[in-house]
């Protein structure tokens, strides 16, 4: 457990001032800064923390708390004391410091799953539909590189065929706090999941 001593706000010693104090040692270290210097109110991306060192903060995070943490937990929080929140349960001036337990799956063995929205895209399927059609009908959507597409059919390592995700130009790297460079060097596979998730919920 990676921890620092409280400061003058967090003589509580609970449960959420160990994930805040955490928090602000993985900030700190990467800030070059003190923990209690950190901006709980300043978003990640002002921090200077891009998708890389987010998954990388993400992990060390996961590892020093003892438990598993989605990889897309910062862009779902864009600030410490958001994302303390969701780690603490209600935030440090609250009623309750007491840290949110994770669910409990098994109070309901039978219940059946609901599947209330789901979103995907693949090479030839902008949706589930359209890629349930290309497994029923066995169908390759292995195609010619998009005219635009770089590496197309260029020098040795260039590439004639692959499966290729339409419309990643349209990405809009500032909805997710995105740096112009960043966007501009991000693989298509990482952009593909920040989109999915808007289409699971019905217009």
């Amino acid at each position: 457990m990676v921890t620092v001593g409280p400061s003058a706000s967090n003589e509580r010693g609970g449960p959420g001032d160990t994930v805040e104090n955490t928090l602000r040692s993985l900030l700190a270290r990467r800030l070059k800064i003190r923990p209690d210097q950190v901006p709980l109110t300043t978003r990640f991306a002002d921090l200077g923390v891009d998708s890389q060192s987010a998954a990388e903060l993400t992990a060390e995070l996961a590892s020093a708390l003892g438990r598993p943490l989605a990889p897309t937990l910062l862009w779902q929080h864009p600030t410490p004391e958001t994302l303390l929140a969701r780690l603490s349960g209600p935030a440090q001036g609250g009623a309750s410091s007491a840290a949110v337990p994770d669910p409990v799956f098994d109070t309901l063995p039978h219940e059946p799953v609901a599947i209330v929205g789901v979103a995907c895209r693949f090479p030839g399927a902008a949706d589930p539909e359209q890629f349930w059609k290309l497994l029923v009908d066995g169908i390759d959507a292995v195609s010619d590189p998009p005219l635009d597409r770089p590496g197309r059919g260029i020098g040795p390592h260039g590439f004639r065929k692959g499966g290729f995700l339409p419309g990643i130009e349209l990405f809009d790297p500032g909805f997710f706090a995105i740096s112009p460079r960043e966007a501009a060097q991000l693989d298509p596979q990482q952009r593909s999941p920040p989109t999915a998730p808007p289409a699971t919920t019905p217009a």
